[in-house]
């Protein structure tokens, strides 16, 4: 079997399915089933899977979704950030400040 490599468009695909040299078939998006598609009203079926995995049509399609924050949410995030930002500072004013007195003070404790 030969087919195009995968891709986004879901509309198009062509094919060669080769029984022999001089027995062979043209596949095209009319006899392509889609992940997720369901068969009906058919007695039997013969499949051959071409994509699977991230290469078929629908997963490369697909889109990540963005995480849905309530508006609480997103309050509560902003002002933990805020907060952290805000210690990390006083922490860092804080030791310049006590190493600044430290070694002021340095010539008093010898």
């Amino acid at each position: 079997m030969e087919y195009d490599v995968p891709n986004r468009d879901i509309a198009h695909f062509e094919g060669i399915l080769s029984f022999s040299k001089d027995n062979t078939e043209s596949l095209c998006r009319e006899q392509v089933l889609l992940r997720g598609s369901i068969l009906r009203n058919t007695q039997w079926c013969v499949g051959l899977v071409v994509y699977t995995g991230k290469d078929t049509k629908v997963a490369m399609n697909s889109i990540k979704s963005k995480p849905k924050l309530s508006n609480a949410e997103r309050v509560v995030n902003r002002s933990m950030k805020l907060i952290m930002i805000t210690m990390f500072v006083l922490v860092v004013v804080t030791n310049i400040g006590s190493l600044v007195m430290w070694h002021g003070n340095e010539s008093s404790y010898v």
